[in-house]
């Protein structure tokens, strides 16, 4: 049997069919551009790309997946989810809020629920995107050594 993670296998993610999709090609499967945008930004701030994938996983339970790699970043959805517009969306707008959380790729299983409630909450935001601010503010903000606003 595999090894759990949040109660899912990690021997039921199908790591052997992952495959790199273009973000030009997942805006054209629906997904709204700016998050697109704000991944490529994102990518570009920190001087580590952040790359698209598709694995089958839904069967494990999961339908997204933030990874750091070594050299870069990874936003891997189920296949399925690329013919569905409005759920690759949210999908990857919260794998996109994982990687504005500070230091996400250093978190430990201790601070996993803190970063969900992160996600949750910026998520819809990322999907709506407001007017006054940029992607590069907010890229910036999630940049190392920087950190989201303390709350007052």
């Amino acid at each position: 049997m595999g090894e759990s993670v949040d109660g899912f296998q990690l021997s039921g993610l199908g790591w052997t069919q992952m495959v790199e999709r273009s973000w030009p090609e997942l805006v054209s499967a629906g997904l709204p551009s700016q998050l697109a945008s704000l991944a490529q930004e994102l990518g570009r701030l920190r001087g580590r790309p952040v790359r698209a994938f598709t694995m089958p996983m839904l069967e494990a339970g999961v339908a997204g997946l933030t990874l750091p790699f070594v050299a870069d970043d990874g936003i891997v959805v189920d296949p399925s989810l690329v013919s569905k517009m409005d759920k690759l969306g949210d999908v990857v707008a919260h794998e996109l809020a994982y990687m504005l959380y500070p230091h996400w790729e250093d978190a430990g299983s201790d601070d996993y629920e803190e970063m969900d409630g992160f996600a949750s909450k910026l998520a819809p935001m990322l999907l709506a995107k407001p007017p006054d601010y940029s992607w590069t503010e907010v890229a910036v903000l999630a940049s190392p050594g920087r950190g989201a606003p303390a709350a007052s």
